[in-house]
């Protein structure tokens, strides 16, 4: 852990991972949620204009 700590490059690319999949993961959570509040209701864009 001391060594993965003097590693600064390791620490900044393991912030990455986690800023990566933090926003990925918003980003399922919110869809999911926009689509269970939707209902059977189209995709946005698709409803027809």
């Amino acid at each position: 852990a001391i060594y993965f700590a003097a590693e600064s490059n390791d620490l900044r690319e393991a912030g990455i991972y986690v800023a990566i999949i933090s926003f990925i993961t918003f980003g399922v959570i919110y869809w999911l949620n926009i689509w269970t509040k939707a209902g059977t209701k189209p995709l946005p864009g698709r409803s027809g204009e």
